[in-house]
């Protein structure tokens, strides 16, 4: 049997396994905020560069690292739920299952996480020029920081690119635990029909993939205000390296840490010239806490001195009413 249907599973794996992200609706590209403080946002529009976080190093690794350990859990319970109550063949299709899955899970947090790179964004009203107060509190620098626009829509999409501009998905802890379980349940049905060893190897390494893309592009619903984007680097995404010559670190807080430092003008495999950050950055709001005439003086006279002028007109200041 397996002879009849090997020349489709890499099709059937498509549809069943990630047919939910290929038949989404695809939205529209808004205008996308990026909050940080004065320092980091002067470092952004001179050095035109974005640096990419490790998701290790954010707030949201737990809910990445929840929903991997999910996964584990839930195809233990299921080999148990099976072991006793179906035939060796059964018994030895689901453990290999298993073994596969963890030895992707393996290889992903030992090759895979240390350079995987994440970079936030919040979807960002046209007619808003005062930003979004919780925003400020929690990512711009409690309110003295910068709120920076960037244009969506210039963004190119290009299919199989190693960088992936995706909205987040909000839902419960019950929400993510459905959506395992249904995908898991069908890489088990492929698993019991395509079942020769190199066969079950895709078939856990796609079904642990969709599992690290869902929780890299998800959140609890508890935060569905924050309307969150995300740029998103995975060197399993980039065969051909174009990104290597990006990888770098940077001294946070005492601490070195890995960073992808993008240059906008440059990305690989982007058209030439298709970026800059004139053509890219639709608007700058200083936070409400920087909302001073002489601050947004300082501001516009460096960008003159970096000889960005084009962004002067563009850049504004919150006037939020904000208590600390």
């Amino acid at each position: 049997m397996n002879e009849i249907y090997d020349a489709d599973l890499a099709s059937t794996i498509k549809s069943t396994i990630w047919g939910d992200l290929l038949t989404a609706d695809k939205k529209e590209r808004p205008l996308l905020a990026h909050y940080t403080s004065m320092e980091n946002a002067e470092k952004i529009l001179t050095g035109g560069e974005l640096w990419f976080s490790n998701p290790r190093n954010m707030n949201d690794w737990d809910e990445m690292r929840h929903g991997i350990e999910l996964l584990q859990f839930l195809a233990r319970t299921q080999f148990d739920r099976h072991l006793g109550t179906g035939s060796d063949s059964i018994t030895k299709v689901l453990s290999a299952l298993i073994a596969n899955i963890e030895q992707c899970i393996k290889d992903f947090e030992t090759y895979g996480a240390p350079d995987t790179y994440v970079f936030c964004f919040a979807e960002h009203e046209p007619d808003d020029n005062d930003g979004v107060l919780s925003m400020w509190r929690g990512y711009g620098n409690g309110g003295s920081g910068v709120a920076i626009v960037f244009d969506g829509t210039r963004v190119p999409e290009i299919e199989g690119h190693a960088l992936v501009l995706f909205p987040v998905e909000y839902g419960s802890e019950a929400d993510r635990r459905t959506y395992v379980e249904r995908i898991l349940d069908a890489a088990t049905r492929l698993a019991l029909q395509w079942d020769a060893p190199k066969d079950i190897e895709m078939i856990a390494q796609n079904l642990v993939d969709r599992v690290i893309v869902a929780t890299l592009f998800s959140k609890h619903k508890g935060f569905e205000s924050e309307r969150e984007w995300r740029a998103v680097y995975r060197p399993e995404w980039d065969a051909e390296g174009r990104f290597e010559s990006l990888l770098g670190y940077h001294h946070g807080s005492g601490l070195m840490e890995p960073r992808l430092k993008l240059p906008i003008d440059k990305i690989p495999g982007f058209p030439e010239g298709a970026l800059s950050i004139e053509t890219l950055v639709s608007k700058i709001l200083l936070g409400p806490v920087a909302a001073k005439d002489l601050v947004l003086h300082a501001f516009r006279r460096m960008l003159v001195e970096k000889k960005l002028d084009p962004l002067i007109v563009r850049t504004t200041a919150s006037r939020i009413p904000f208590r600390g």
